[in-house]
C-alpha cells in the first residue's frame, strides 16, 4: 500500500482549547486590582522622619534614600504584577475548562479548517504545531479524532488518547513522529526536557547518552549511589505492555529467572499503578536500600 508523505500534525482538543483561550480578552478581568503602595510610602513616611531630625544631613544619606525607595517601589510592582498574573492565571483556567467542555460546540460554529488556519497563523506556540512544522512546513493540522487512515505519516503527543494509534503504527511498521515528556519532573517541577522519536516510543536502538548532559540541570538531586542490596524493577504500565505484547505476570518470572542468573541480590518489583495513587519513585529510591534499578520496555 502507497503511504502518502504529507505528514499530519493532530492536534488533540486540549491544544485547541489553550489556543482559542489566547483569543479570549482577559486583561479587562484585571482592570479592578489597584496598585497597593504600601511599601513606598513606608519609605516615604521613613524619610521625612528623618529629614526632620536635627543631625540630617541630606548627602550623606542620598544613597541610601535612594535606595530604600528604590527597594518599596519594586516590591509594590511585584506585589501588583503577582496579583495581576494570579488573576490572568486564574481567568485562563475558567475559560480553558469551559471552552474544553464546549469543544465540539465552538468548533461547530467557528469552523474547523478556520479555527485550524488561525492557530497555524497564530504566534502561539505548542509542542504539536511548533515542532511539526519544523519536521515539515508544509504538514497538514488536522484534529486527532479526524485522524483515520493510520497508514499517513503523523506526529503524535502522549500515549494518552492516542493508544490505539501507536499500537497500529508500531505492529504494521508504520511511520510516524512521536513526543513525549523526559522523566525529569522529580528534578525539576516544569517538564521543560521532552524527547522526539520516529516510528517508536523511544529511541529503539542501543544508546547511550552522554553524562554531560547532566549539566543542563541546575542541580542534580543526589551523587550516585555505590551501595545497596536490592534491585527495583519498574513493571511496565498496562499500555506499554500491550505495545510490546507481553503478559506482565509471566514477563516478571521471566526478568527475575534472567536476572538471577548473574546476581543473588533479593529482587523488588514496582508495579505502575494510577499516578493519583502511587507513590514517588525518587522519594522510594531515597528511601529504600537500592542497589540499581532497572525499567525494561
Amino acid at each position: 500500500m502507497e503511504i502518502i508523505k504529507q505528514m499530519k500534525l493532530l492536534v488533540n482538543d486540549k491544544e485547541i482549547a489553550r489556543f482559542l483561550i489566547e483569543l479570549v480578552n482577559v486583561l479587562d478581568s484585571c482592570k479592578h486590582i489597584e496598585l497597593d503602595e504600601r511599601h513606598t510610602a513606608g519609605v516615604i513616611h521613613w524619610v521625612i522622619e528623618t529629614k526632620n531630625k536635627s543631625n540630617f544631613n541630606l548627602e550623606k544619606h542620598r544613597d541610601k534614600i535612594k535606595q530604600k525607595i528604590t527597594q518599596g517601589v519594586r516590591k509594590d510592582l511585584k506585589a501588583w504584577v503577582d496579583l495581576v498574573n494570579q488573576q490572568i492565571s486564574n481567568h485562563k483556567g475558567y475559560f480553558y475548562k469551559n471552552i474544553h467542555q464546549h469543544i465540539d460546540v465552538l468548533i461547530d460554529r467557528l469552523g474547523e479548517d478556520r479555527i485550524l488556519e488561525m492557530y497555524r497563523s497564530h504566534p502561539k506556540q505548542n509542542f504539536i504545531k511548533t515542532v511539526g512544522l519544523q519536521i515539515n512546513p508544509d504538514a497538514v493540522m488536522m484534529r486527532r479524532r479526524d485522524f483515520n487512515s493510520v497508514e499517513e505519516d503523523c506526529l503524535l503527543r502522549n500515549t494518552v488518547g492516542n493508544e490505539q494509534i501507536l499500537v497500529s503504527k508500531i505492529d504494521c511498521n508504520l511511520p510516524f513522529w512521536f513526543i513525549d515528556s523526559g522523566y525529569t519532573n522529580f528534578v525539576e517541577p516544569n517538564k521543560k526536557w521532552h524527547r522526539l522519536t520516529r516510528n517508536h516510543l523511544h529511541f529503539n536502538q542501543n544508546f547511550v547518552a552522554p553524562a554531560n548532559r547532566l549539566s543542563n540541570f541546575a542541580s542534580f538531586p543526589q551523587p550516585w549511589r555505590k551501595d545497596g542490596s536490592k534491585i527495583l524493577i519498574v513493571e511496565p504500565g498496562e499500555f506499554a505492555a500491550g505495545i510490546m505484547h507481553v503478559e506482565a505476570k509471566s514477563w516478571g518470572q521471566q526478568v527475575a529467572e534472567e536476572l538471577k542468573k548473574y546476581t543473588d541480590r533479593p529482587i523488588e518489583f514496582r508495579s505502575k499503578t494510577n499516578k493519583k495513587t502511587r507513590t514517588s519513585l525518587y522519594q522510594q529510591l531515597l528511601d529504600g536500600d537500592y542497589y540499581c534499578m532497572l525499567v525494561i520496555l
